[in-house]
């Protein structure tokens, strides 16, 4: 018999066509991105908690990166 709080979900996350690519929210994150598509993706990212947790994430492995970098 198997629990179903341990169930493996079958169904897509949350995240939608409107989210941005991993590569523009890095850029955005990184500072790249200006203008209107920079606003754009700060308001998706405001209100989308998927592209949010992965703003954040890119965000700590950037600065992991240059306290790396900083550190040696």
């Amino acid at each position: 018999m198997s629990d179903s709080r341990y169930a493996i979900p079958q169904t897509k996350t949350d995240r939608s066509a409107a989210c941005p690519d991993f590569e523009d929210l890095s850029r955005f994150v990184d500072g790249e991105v200006d203008g209107d598509r920079a606003a754009h993706i700060s308001a998706h990212v405001t209100h989308c908690a998927w592209c949010f947790g992965l703003a954040t994430m890119i965000r700590a492995y950037f600065e992991a990166a240059a306290a790396s970098a900083d550190a040696t």
